[in-house]
């Protein structure tokens, strides 16, 4: 689901779609807008869905689904969240390994000084992340694993292992390959990264939390693991009973200090879109929405976003045009079909 540079997980490790659904309404659901891809780091992060019309009527008045002055009530029985990932078409998972491993490539430098390992251990993780460029996980597995036999304790062949497993969704696997890696050097900030982005996709927020803290003590210019410390705490509000607005400031913080770093990365302009516009401010999500859309023009998490705000502002033709843009990036999309159908009628009142 990414098509753009990682944004948010793996810190060497790929990032996989994590599709959240939230319904706040029995006819309407909003997706957390995914974050970054499978890349060095990042989480599949969301994908935002908000349907404004359901019903197969275009004539349906679109006030019958959204109140512009209803706020979400979460806690409803009808209310869910659901953090299945979602791996994409097999060319997707393609570019996205590549991103990942040419990422991890350009800290390949950093980690053969991280440790004073055989050199020929060091040049084995290359080959294994060269293995991975290629989208050959099985030869990139038995590098890691040759690398070992030089040096049992290297964390970045450990790390590299965990990569594989990941790409192949063993996230047990994955897990337990990146614990080693951080027992191995405590100070490696990638391994730190990886588990957390990890942890998160196994829906343990409490655990990614911490990970993805320890990962940005050492390294606080690790974006993707800030990206996913964001969402962590951004699910963590969106939980049965927690202090929504407590973690919500926060995930706002790590957000704001996200985009201070690098302001292009369009997963953190709309999450943050879609908390405003779960808060009901509709002008602060369509500004949101729209910048994410500038950056990634093929999102159709942000397309949709941008459709189902600009609708809440009363701007429906917009809206209509936006969500034309949404199906030709996404054909088929169900939630750009039925909206586009809700703002058509819209419009037309």
């Amino acid at each position: 689901m990414d098509t753009n540079p990682p944004a948010a997980v793996l810190a060497l490790a790929p990032a996989i779609e994590l599709e959240e659904i939230l319904d706040v309404d029995p006819e309407a659901d909003v997706r957390i807008s995914p974050g970054p891809r499978p890349s060095p780091d990042r989480v599949r992060d969301v994908e935002r869905l908000d349907r404004i019309d359901p019903d197969p009527d275009p004539d349906l008045d679109l006030d019958l689904d959204l109140d512009p002055d209803l706020e979400p009530d979460l806690d409803r029985d009808h209310d869910t969240m659901r953090f299945p990932p979602v791996p994409r078409a097999a060319g997707e998972r393609g570019r996205a390994r590549t991103a990942i491993a040419l990422a991890l490539l350009v800290l390949l430098a950093a980690c053969a000084g991280h440790s004073a390992a055989h050199p020929r251990a060091h040049e084995q993780v290359a080959r294994g992340y060269e293995w991975i460029a290629k989208d050959d996980l099985e030869r990139a597995g038995v590098a890691f694993e040759h690398a070992l036999e030089f040096a049992p304790d290297l964390a970045e062949a450990q790390n590299g292992l965990g990569i594989v497993a990941r790409m192949h969704e063993d996230l047990p696997a994955a897990r337990a390959r990146f614990e080693r890696a951080v027992h191995a050097s405590p100070d490696f900030a990638e391994g730190y990264a990886n588990l957390g982005e990890t942890l998160l996709a196994m829906g343990r927020e409490d655990l990614a939390e911490g990970a993805l803290s320890r990962a940005l003590s050492i390294d606080p210019d690790l974006g993707d693991a800030r990206q996913n410390l964001a969402r962590a705490l951004l699910r963590r509000g969106l939980a049965p009973g927690a202090d929504r607005a407590r973690e919500w400031a926060r995930a706002r913080n790590e957000y704001l200090h996200l985009l201070e770093s690098d302001a292009r990365r369009p997963a953190a302009h709309a999450d943050l879109a879609f908390m405003d516009y779960t808060a009901g401010r509709w002008a602060d999500a369509e500004a949101g929405y729209r910048r994410a859309v500038e950056l990634e023009p093929g999102s159709r998490d942000a397309l949709h976003g941008l459709c189902v705000s600009l609708a809440r502002l009363g701007r429906c033709a917009e809206a209509a045009r936006v969500c034309e843009r949404c199906l030709e990036a996404a054909p088929g999309a169900e939630a750009c079909r039925v909206s586009l159908r809700g703002a058509k009628a819209c419009a037309a009142r």
